[in-house]
């Protein structure tokens, strides 16, 4: 019969959890658990109502990002019916209206547009006479009606072999908006110049009879006979349509050019 070894381990109470691996029979026990302060219940917290503004925000923006860019790629690649049209509407009276190219506006590309008098200008080339960019092109136009904008489509040719055609649709149409009184202080604007620049001109020729250069006599009524008027000097007709410069078109909020 084998002799029976005295149990030398610990005696436990019921229930007891065991003593931490690693501790001694009668040494204290190593304690590897956090201390008490971080001993914390863990919770997924949710982003902060700012963040989620911020964040669907640019969500948001992010197509009119991309539309704002793809604007300014197309102003610098106009075609040339597009080139035109553009110095046809800075031509006289239209010069007045503050236009803008390739403008976006409620997810559209805008040709060209008139804030000030409400008028889109569109020059199409030939596959918008297809069926679905008709029904495209119709969906967009009720579009800026109801945001009370009228709409002139031309195609790509009018604007280069039609010019006072296209210049005097787009003419008429203005002068029935509010920026009618607008090209009304242009034209007297422009007509104060023109007679300036005649007095100039009356003023020069009148003191060259007066007083001839060495070599010359008569030149300034040589000059008059030969036109006919001081105004021919001008180049165009004070009743015709009046060129006018055409720099970037100002912003009527002080924003600068096109957007």
């Amino acid at each position: 019969m084998s002799e029976r070894l005295p149990n030398t381990l610990p005696r436990t109470r019921r229930g007891t959890p065991p003593p931490p691996c690693g501790a001694g029979a009668g040494g204290a026990a190593l304690d590897r658990s956090p201390p008490q302060e971080a001993r914390r219940p863990f919770v997924r917290s949710s982003p902060p109502q700012s963040a989620l503004r911020a964040d669907s925000s640019s969500i948001e923006e992010e197509p009119g990002e991309w539309l704002r860019a793809r604007a300014k790629a197309m102003r610098k690649e106009m075609t040339p019916h597009e080139k035109a049209m553009w110095r046809l509407l800075h031509e006289g009276e239209l010069a007045a209206l503050y236009w803008r190219r390739q403008s976006v506006f409620r997810g559209y590309i805008l040709d060209f547009v008139s804030h000030p008098a409400r008028l889109v200008v569109e020059v199409d080339g030939a596959q918008h006479g297809e069926a679905g960019q008709a029904d495209r092109d119709t969906k967009r136009t009720a579009m800026l009606n109801e945001q009370g904008y009228r709409v002139l489509r031309f195609w790509n040719d009018e604007a280069t072999r039609n010019r006072d055609g296209v210049w005097e649709t787009i003419f008429a149409a203005a002068k029935q908006t509010g920026a009618a009184a607008r090209m009304r202080r242009w034209r007297a604007e422009h007509m104060k110049r023109v007679r300036q620049a005649n007095d100039r001109l009356t003023s020069s020729s009148m003191e060259e009879v007066v007083s001839p250069r060495s070599g010359e006599t008569g030149g300034g009524d040589r000059a008059i006979a030969e036109s006919g008027s001081p105004e021919a000097h001008l180049g165009r007709d004070s009743d015709a349509r009046l060129s006018a410069p055409h720099p970037p078109t100002p912003s009527p909020q002080g924003g600068g050019g096109e957007s």
